[in-house]
């Protein structure tokens, strides 16, 4: 066991505002190649999902080689995901608007969906919402 002690992060508050600041910088960023983002609170899991899987990638890469590359992508792909939760938070302060189209879902199909989702995305395996009719997207 060591004696040496961590430094306090509070004390760092240069540092974590200039962390901030580039989260800040890339939802700009995001903002501006994206525009306003209107989605239901599982695509907005997804999507910051997909952000901490590519961060993830990047830390095992650096895990095994160590090479700053590595670590300098998976930091990237850290802000990257940090500034899709404050779009996130964003959305959910703003009152968690759903996309128009959500509103006229039905369970029934959603159930449909699903499934020919799965049937379509996954045809040799069996799901039990197989027994539904397929799904037949609306002409609107």
């Amino acid at each position: 066991r060591t004696t040496e002690t961590k430094p306090d992060p509070s004390m760092d508050v240069i540092n974590q505002q200039r962390i901030l600041d580039e989260v800040a910088i890339e939802r700009l960023r995001q903002f501006d190649k994206w525009g306003d983002q209107i989605h239901t609170v599982t695509h907005w899991m997804s999507i910051l999902g997909e952000e901490v899987g590519e961060a993830e990638k990047e830390a095992v890469e650096y895990e095994v080689d160590r090479h700053p590359l590595y670590r300098d992508r998976m930091r990237r792909e850290l802000i990257e995901a940090a500034a899709v939760a404050v779009a996130m938070i964003e959305w959910l302060d703003e009152g968690a608007t759903y996309p128009k189209w959500y509103e006229n879902l039905t369970p029934e199909y959603i159930h449909r969906f699903v499934n020919w989702y799965h049937r379509t995305c996954f045809p040799d395996r069996d799901f039990p919402l197989s027994k539904l009719a397929d799904f037949q997207p609306d002409n609107e």
